[in-house]
């Protein structure tokens, strides 16, 4: 699973330009080692059950913090070809937050 992580972070290589965050130094590393936040959810489990062939997986509103990354976020991940996955993630904590302020007002 170590490879296709590197391949994913290598293809979402534009986002560091466009967000300036930086995850270089996450290639090569297995999910939990790149993504420690993900430790204890049901993350890892369900990216080597796709990996291994089992159906797409999303999940939102996701809540991860490590030293780099923090923030809500939908997650929708698939299998590409046998034995390697994609996974596309849309940041929502400024959607989250907007959803509590109208719930306040309401």
């Amino acid at each position: 699973m170590g490879q296709h992580l590197t391949q994913a972070i290598r293809v979402s290589d534009h986002r560091n330009r466009h967000t300036g965050i930086h995850t270089d130094y996450r290639i090569g590393k297995t999910l939990e080692p790149a993504f420690p936040g993900l430790v204890g959810s049901d993350v890892p489990a369900q990216y080597k059950h796709i990996d291994a062939g089992g159906q797409a997986w999303q999940t939102t509103n996701l809540f991860y913090q490590d030293n780099v990354i923090h923030g809500a976020f939908d997650i929708v991940a698939f299998q590409t070809v046998p034995g390697r996955m994609a996974t596309m993630f849309l940041e929502v904590s400024d959607r989250i937050r907007a959803e509590q302020q109208r719930e306040q007002l309401l």
